[in-house]
C-alpha cells in the first residue's frame, strides 16, 4: 500500500506568482501554483494522501502586509490555504510577527487543525489546541506531531507572545514520539525549524542556540519515520538513516512529497520505506479556479 505525504513550508504570503515589482512579471512560485500541482498529483495517486502546511504562511509578502493593514485579520489568507485542502498546519515563527490577535484569527479561520506541541499556555498545555493529530487512512494510523522553533522570544516583541512558553523541540519530541509510536503505525514530525549541523558530516553549521534542532531530532529521538522541516528555506529531500527528510524551500517554489510504502500482514501495518522528493512549481500553471476568488484582493494590493 502507498500513502503519500505532501508538505509546503515558508509560503510567506505569496499566493500569486508575483513579486509585485512588475505587473507583467510572473514568478516561478506561489501557493496557487502549489494548488495546481497538488490537484495533478492527487489525481495520479493510487492511494490516499495527507497534506501538511509547515508554517510561516501568513506573513512576508506585500499581499499579507496589505491584509494585516486593511483587513485586520488573516481570514483571506487562510481561505486560500483552505482551498488547497490541507489536512494539518503547524505554527511558524513568523506567524507571531503581527501579534497574537492576528495569529489567533488565522487559527480560527483554518479548516484544519494547527499544531505545535512545544508552544505552551499558562496551564502548560499546547497553546493553539493540539500537539499532534492521528489520521487513519485505509486502516493505517499516521501520527503527525507539530513542533516550532522555540527561538521566537529572541526575535519578537514580548507582547506578541505574552503568556506563552517555548520548550525545546527535542524535549517535546522525546515526550510525544514514544507515545505516538505506540498509538500509530507511522510517526511524522512536522517541524518548523531547520538543521544546526551538516546532515552528512555532523559538523556544526551555526552557533548552537537551539533555534534549529533538526539534526538532534534525527539523532537523539528514536522513532521518527518522517521529518518535515522548514524555516531555513533550504531545498532538501534525502534519507538520514531510515528517516525521510524534506525541506521545500520558500514561497511555494517546491512541493515536498514523501511516499510511504506500507506492508500489511495479519491486520498489522509496517512501514517498509519512506521515499522523499521535491516537486518544482517552476513549469506549473496557477490553478485558476482557486486563484479567481482572491483576484479582487490581489488587485487592491497591486494598486
Amino acid at each position: 500500500m502507498k500513502i503519500t505525504l505532501f508538505e509546503t513550508s515558508d509560503i510567506h504570503g505569496y499566493l500569486f506568482p508575483t513579486d509585485y515589482q512588475s505587473r507583467r512579471h510572473e514568478a516561478t512560485y506561489g501557493l496557487f501554483k502549489i494548488a495546481s500541482l497538488l490537484k495533478s498529483e492527487r489525481e495520479k495517486l493510487n492511494g490516499p494522501s495527507i497534506t501538511i502546511e509547515n508554517g510561516d504562511l501568513i506573513q512576508g509578502s506585500p499581499f499579507t502586509h496589505y491584509v494585516v493593514k486593511e483587513k485586520k485579520e488573516a481570514t483571506v489568507v487562510m481561505e486560500a490555504a483552505n482551498a488547497c485542502g490541507f489536512d494539518i498546519g503547524v505554527i511558524g515563527n513568523h506567524e507571531f510577527n503581527y501579534g497574537l490577535d492576528y495569529l489567533n484569527s488565522a487559527v480560527r479561520s483554518a479548516d484544519y487543525p494547527i499544531l505545535s506541541a512545544n508552544i505552551l499556555n499558562d496551564n502548560g498545555e499546547p497553546a493553539f489546541g493540539q500537539a499532534y493529530k492521528i489520521i487513519e487512512k485505509e486502516g493505517v494510523k499516521i501520527a503527525i506531531l507539530g513542533l516550532t522553533t522555540p527561538y521566537i522570544p529572541n526575535w519578537e516583541h514580548p507582547e506578541n507572545y505574552e503568556g506563552l512558553t517555548f520548550v525545546s523541540a527535542v524535549e517535546s519530541a522525546k515526550k510525544y514520539v514514544p507515545y505516538l509510536k505506540e498509538q500509530a503505525d507511522v510517526v511524522v514530525v512536522s517541524y518548523h525549524g531547520g538543521f544546526e549541523k551538516d546532515l552528512e558530516t555532523g559538523e556544526e553549521t551555526e552557533i548552537q542556540t537551539g533555534e534549529n534542532e533538526g539534526y538532534a531530532l534525527l539523532h537523539d529521538v528514536e522513532g521518527i519515520d518522517v521529518l518535515l522541516s522548514g524555516h531555513q528555506h533550504r531545498v532538501i529531500a534525502q534519507k538520514v538513516g531510515q528517516t525521510a527528510v524534506v525541506m521545500p524551500g520558500d514561497k511555494g517554489r517546491y512541493l515536498g512529497k514523501v511516499t510511504l510504502d506500507i506492508e500489511e500482514a495479519d491486520g498489522q501495518y509496517t512501514l517498509i520505506d519512506a521515499i522523499p522528493e521535491l516537486l518544482s512549481t517552476e513549469q506549473v500553471d496557477v490553478d485558476e479556479s482557486t486563484a479567481d476568488a482572491f483576484r479582487s484582493v490581489n488587485e487592491e494590493v497591486s494598486k
